[in-house]
C-alpha cells in the first residue's frame, strides 16, 4: 500500500437475513476484479447483515477506469438487489501493518 493509492471505505446493509449471500457476492467479485489492487472485507459480529469494507486501486486514473468498466457495471445490480443501504467514503491509506493483496493470499474465505 502507499500514499498515492486512492479506495474507499464501504458499508453496506443487507436485506434481513441475506447478509452471508452479501459477504459471498462481494468478496466474489472484489476478488475477480483487476482493478481493485488492495481490499478487505469484515463482518459485524453484532450485526450479520452488515458488511465493512475497504478497497484500494494504484491511483485515481485507476479508480476512475473501474467506476466507469461495464465489469463494475454488471456488478452493481446484484449488489443492489441485496442491500437496503450503505455508505462510501472515498479514503487514501496513512499506514497499515499488513500487505492487503492477492500475492498475500488474501482471498475469499
Amino acid at each position: 500500500m502507499n500514499g498515492n493509492q486512492i479506495g474507499y471505505l464501504l458499508k453496506m446493509q443487507a436485506l434481513p437475513g441475506r447478509g452471508k449471500e452479501l459477504h459471498a457476492l462481494v468478496a466474489k467479485v472484489t476478488a475477480e476484479s483487476t482493478d481493485v489492487e488492495s481490499w478487505i472485507f469484515v463482518s459485524d459480529p453484532s450485526d450479520p447483515d452488515v458488511l465493512l469494507g475497504l478497497e484500494f486501486y494504484k491511483d485515481e486514473a485507476a479508480l476512475e477506469a473501474h467506476e466507469n468498466s461495464s465489469a463494475t457495471d454488471e456488478v452493481r445490480s446484484p449488489i443492489a438487489a441485496l442491500i437496503v443501504g450503505g455508505e462510501r467514503t472515498l479514503v487514501r491509506p496513512i499506514a497499515a501493518s499488513v500487505a492487503l493483496d492477492r500475492a498475500n493470499g488474501l482471498l475469499p474465505l
